[in-house]
């Protein structure tokens, strides 16, 4: 018996530990995966090779608080189409070769709230959109800035206390460019600080 109180002695006199979650969190997070552009806007009988979208890749930061509504912003990189094309434009260069591509940066910012292991997003913010295209080996990088909107639903598989592993589904619309675009990935979030 002196053996069983000796150990439970030390037991009650510990402070009890706290079952509340913390109220408030900044939370980080990493999306990768795979982008699409939806909407190819020609077909081009010279193309002799096209890709559309590639790996894609993006990190977030949101701060959740006791309230429904958790804001948050969201950096990404979205590879949409690459081509490559042959055409005839007579002496004296004969036939001319290629290589375009088009990607986009992303910066959204909006707010995102927890419906049981889902996560819903609506962002709006900027697209930097960048064309690269490869003639003669002469290479030109116009590019432009955007408006758009994100949407995005998160899933979540495996929920620890402070980290989060699950999928994600994204669509981005590219207003001024009426380009829209389709991510699928995993994503990793855990929560950076809390208080």
């Amino acid at each position: 018996m002196r053996c069983v109180a000796a150990l439970l002695v030390p037991l009650a006199l510990a402070p009890p530990a706290s079952a509340e979650p913390a109220k408030k969190a900044l939370e980080v997070g990493a999306f990768g995966g795979h982008s699409w552009m939806l909407r190819v806007h020609t077909e081009n009988e010279e193309r002799t090779w096209q890709r559309n979208g590639g790996e894609a890749f993006a990190a977030y930061a949101a701060y959740r608080s006791p309230y429904f509504l958790a804001p948050f912003v969201d950096v990404g990189y979205f590879p949409l189409f690459a081509s490559q094309e042959t055409r005839e434009v007579g002496p004296p260069f004969g036939t001319l070769g290629s290589t375009n591509s088009l990607v986009t940066w992303s910066f959204m910012a909006g707010p995102a709230f927890d419906v049981w292991r889902l996560r819903f997003r609506a962002g709006m913010g900027a697209y930097y959109l960048r064309v690269r295209s490869t003639v003669l080996g002469q290479t030109v990088t116009p590019s432009e800035l955007d408006g758009g909107y994100l949407f995005a639903v998160s899933g979540w598989f495996l929920r620890q206390a402070r980290v989060r592993v699950g999928a994600e589904a994204r669509l981005g619309l590219i207003v001024e460019a009426d380009t829209p675009l389709f991510a699928l990935g995993a994503t990793l979030g855990g929560d950076a600080l809390t208080w």
